[in-house]
């Protein structure tokens, strides 16, 4: 495998909110040279810009069954990587960061396996992958390259679904008392740093709960209320301990987790939805599916999983 370095660029001076949210350090891009790889791209460059992380482009190629085809693709791959590198770099230009800002590397395998594998190895804090638009017969049986690099992967994964035209100023994050959802609002509070207006919305999903088949006792009316007082205690403990005072509105909702998110992302305007997950395998995920993939495949926006490394 490969690796190209590029010359050290300026990195800007960032003014922050009050508060001890640390900058990124270690993004690792996945691209296939898709539209949306370049969406993604960008985003990654504006965190760079703004923090002074380290970038690095990677790109998978298949296993080879012929040496010739491997060849050509391997070429057509280095050319690709090389105007990726230059773009980026070209971007970055003038900013002043540290010696290993900007990498691009090459593998060959399973797309998501190497994508998981190189950020674990690389330490990498954050993977930024594109969504693509258009789901083939296999994604659709076994998810997209992004779906099965946050259902295999021990990084957090922010899926970009658009061209970014702006920082992040409108998150939704569904909470659910687990140290997943405190990292999802974390790092969707670290995307938004640079619009000082950001608002942040929390919904948390009640799963309907029903009387015993047979049994005629109600639901306690204060359930739900209790939950919510619960909720907004817990969110604004995470908030304070993370030093930020930021606008947030919170939505205490029931039905399906998946359905719901989606819903209140749509009706509050998101621009990224930040879920945590679980890291759920074999027959219990199968059963009761995955609320991050089924995110991803629903929401109209950019999509921030929080995975734990510890889980893993």
């Amino acid at each position: 495998m490969a690796v190209d370095r590029v010359e050290p660029v300026a990195a800007p001076v960032v003014a922050r909110r009050a508060g001890r949210l640390a900058p990124f350090g270690n993004i690792l891009v996945a691209s296939d040279f898709e539209e949306d790889a370049g969406w993604a791209l960008d985003r990654a460059l504006q965190l760079c810009r703004r923090d002074g992380a380290s970038l690095e482009v990677f790109h998978v190629l298949p296993t080879p069954h012929d040496d010739a085809v491997a060849a050509r693709a391997e070429s057509e791959a280095g050319r690709q990587l090389a105007l990726a590198r230059s773009a980026a770099a070209s971007t970055l230009c003038g900013r002043g960061v540290d010696d290993g800002l900007l990498f691009v590397a090459l593998a060959r395998g399973a797309a998501y396996a190497q994508i998981a594998d190189r950020a674990h190895h690389g330490r990498a804090e954050l993977i930024v992958v594109g969504r693509h638009g258009e789901r083939t017969f296999g994604e659709l049986l076994i998810g997209s390259t992004a779906e099965r690099v946050v259902r295999t992967g021990s990084t957090s994964v922010l899926v970009v679904a658009g061209p970014p035209t702006a920082p992040y100023r409108r998150p939704l994050v569904a909470v659910d008392g687990s140290a997943s959802a405190r990292l999802a609002l974390e790092l969707a509070a670290r995307l938004c740093a640079a619009s000082p207006q950001a608002e942040i919305d929390v919904v948390h999903v009640l799963t309907p709960t029903h009387a015993p088949i047979g049994g005629d006792l109600p639901l306690a009316p204060t359930a739900p209320r209790d939950v919510e007082r619960r909720a907004r205690a817990e969110v604004g403990a995470w908030l304070a301990e993370l030093g930020l005072d930021v606008a947030w509105h919170l939505d205490v909702v029931e039905g399906d987790p998946r359905a719901q998110i989606l819903a209140t992302a749509r009706a509050r305007g998101s621009d990224l939805v930040a879920v945590g997950t679980h890291g759920r395998t074999g027959l219990r995920r199968a059963l009761v599916g995955s609320v991050a993939e089924a995110v991803i495949r629903g929401a109209a926006t950019d999509v921030l999983v929080a995975r734990l490394p510890a889980a893993d």
